[in-house]
C-alpha cells in the first residue's frame, strides 16, 4: 500500500458497471526498536503488523507493513493503520518477552518502544554507541 492509505477490499458486484473506489486516509503509530541485550536502536528492523481479531474470516484479516525499516535511530512508522488493535512484529528477530505481544490501536498519540532479542544469524545490528 501506499504509506499514509489503507488497503482496500472491495467485491464487484457487475464487472460490466463502473466501480468508483474511495481510498481512506490511514491512522498513524509511531515507535523506535531497541536490542534487549545493550539497550541501543537497532536500525533497518523491517517491522509488520497484523490486526489482531478473533474472526476466522478471511476478509477480517489484515497485515500491514511499515512505511519503511526503522531509520538510524530505531524509529519506525506505520500510516496506514484503521482504527483497531494490531500486533506488531520485526523480521529476523525475536520479541525480549514471548509472552506479552506489543499491541497498538491505530492511531494512538504514545509512541510504542519494541525490545527485540536478534539472533546471531540475523543481518540486524544495534547501533554503535554515539561518541
Amino acid at each position: 500500500t501506499e504509506p499514509g492509505y489503507r488497503p482496500l477490499r472491495h467485491k464487484v458486484a457487475d464487472p460490466t458497471k463502473p466501480v468508483v473506489l474511495e481510498l481512506a486516509k490511514g491512522l498513524s503509530v509511531t515507535g523506535v526498536v531497541l536490542d534487549s541485550a545493550t539497550g541501543r536502536p537497532v536500525p533497518n528492523a523491517q517491522l509488520w503488523a497484523w490486526a489482531d481479531s478473533t474472526s476466522t474470516r478471511i476478509a477480517d484479516y489484515e497485515s500491514l507493513e511499515a512505511d519503511g525499516p526503522a531509520d538510524g535511530r530505531g524509529r519506525f512508522t506505520f500510516s496506514n493503520m484503521a482504527k483497531r488493535r494490531y500486533r506488531l512484529n520485526v523480521r529476523n528477530a525475536n520479541m525480549a518477552d514471548s509472552m506479552r505481544p506489543v499491541e497498538v490501536i491505530g492511531g494512538q498519540i504514545e509512541p510504542v518502544t519494541i525490545r527485540i532479542s536478534i539472533p546471531q544469524w540475523s543481518e540486524l545490528k544495534p547501533a554503535t554507541p554515539e561518541p
